[in-house]
């Protein structure tokens, strides 16, 4: 059980910590092979050209077909955002392109203003409208959170298989010490076992009350709970995890996790783990 509750105790530090605090740009970019306002692939080499123009700003770029893509964004399409550009509507003597990036979801990221060119070549007038829009772009301000959910499962898979190795240890070893107390420890007088079974249970009952007896109220803030005693004064905070069954204390080396039904408070303190109930309203 100790193994148990240390390996979720990590288990939620990781996902916090990663989600809080990590974020990463975007690796990649797909551009279309072909717009929707031109006809054919490619047309005026304008698809190429777009390209280009990001390659230059150090973006590793792919178009959407025709190309074989880097494992990892084959495996997760969310670590590139997808550029499109649009012709401006209701212009008849300029030629307007617009700019935008979309990321896995569909949802707009990032827009240009509008590049626009009075050229009559249609040819000429699509590169120059499309620079034109292109320097209005600002990438300083994009990042991408959606590319640390793989690296924090990874994490989280290791933990969980140190967890099974460390259960298994464990096991092995609760055997051997077994049978090791059964050779050595031979059988107390009926009355002495019937005394200390009696102070043990007194004092587990007397503990118990002691602990539950106290009701704290749960009041909602920003990211978790206070927890307030009858006063009301603070006792703790605590913060969300990715489980509603666990809670980190904050500014503690501990949390508070529900377990068959009843709330704990569960302390790892200079290597040893304490736990206490909590009776807790929310």
């Amino acid at each position: 059980m100790r193994n148990f509750v240390i390996i979720l105790f990590v288990i939620c530090t990781v996902l916090s910590v990663k989600s809080q605090s990590k974020t990463k740009d975007y690796k990649y970019i797909i551009v279309p092979l072909q717009y929707d306002f031109l006809k054919g692939k490619d047309s005026y080499r304008l698809n190429t050209q777009t390209r280009f123009l990001l390659k230059q700003e150090g973006f590793d770029v792919y178009f959407d077909e025709g190309e074989e893509l880097p494992e990892d964004l084959f495996n997760n399409r969310c670590l590139a955002m997808y550029a499109d550009v649009h012709k401006v509507k209701g212009t008849f003597l300029k030629t307007k392109l617009k700019i935008s990036f979309k990321d896995c979801f569909g949802k707009t990221i990032l827009e240009s203003e509008e590049g626009a060119t009075n050229k009559k070549d249609l040819d000429i007038a699509y590169k120059e409208a499309l620079k034109r829009a292109f320097v209005t772009l600002n990438f300083s301000k994009l990042q991408n959170t959606l590319t640390t959910e793989p690296e924090v499962m990874e994490e989280v898979k290791q933990v969980v298989e140190v967890k099974k190795e460390t259960k298994e240890i464990t096991t092995e070893k609760d055997v051997v010490a077994e049978k090791i107390e059964e050779k050595e420890v031979s059988t107390p007088d009926t009355k002495e076992v019937n005394t200390v079974e009696e102070k043990e249970v007194k004092k587990e009952s007397v503990t118990s009350n002691t602990k539950t007896d106290i009701v704290y109220y749960a009041e909602k803030i920003s990211g978790g709970f206070q927890l307030l005693d009858s006063e009301p004064k603070i006792v703790m905070v605590l913060l969300e995890t990715a489980s509603p069954d666990i809670f980190l204390v904050k500014d503690q080396n501990a949390m508070v996790i529900k377990r068959e039904g009843k709330w704990v408070y569960s302390e790892n303190k200079e290597g040893q783990l304490k736990e206490k109930p909590l009776n807790i309203k929310f």
